[in-house]
């Protein structure tokens, strides 16, 4: 049961930390960097000041997913992150990440 309610409050602060949509801008779509330079100079920056952000990405499957990570190290084309909704440390490939945003 506790691993529902800490899936329900990680989508909640996804969510609260979602921007409002501008006209003509697609609702839940980030709104952060999409190119790979800036989404790798956005994560280094919040590595350093151990800041929390919200990721955009596409999984195996192809499927769009978000989580709110607390950034430990990118290298290798991996970032290394603290998974607010699993609650464990997750690998994501750089390369798989549409989007940064600050939370």
């Amino acid at each position: 049961m506790s691993a529902v309610v800490t899936a329900v409050r990680a989508g909640d602060r996804a969510a609260e930390s979602r921007p409002t949509p501008t006209p003509g801008e697609r609702a839940g779509t980030p709104a952060g960097p999409t190119n790979p330079a800036a989404a790798l100079t956005t994560l280094r920056e919040a590595v350093e000041a151990r800041a929390t952000v919200r990721i955009a990405y596409v999984d195996n499957h192809g499927s769009y997913l978000e989580r709110v990570v607390d950034p430990v190290r990118v290298e290798g084309g991996q970032l290394t992150a603290w998974d607010h909704r699993s609650e464990e440390q997750r690998l994501f490939a750089v390369h798989r990440i549409t989007a940064v945003d600050a939370v």
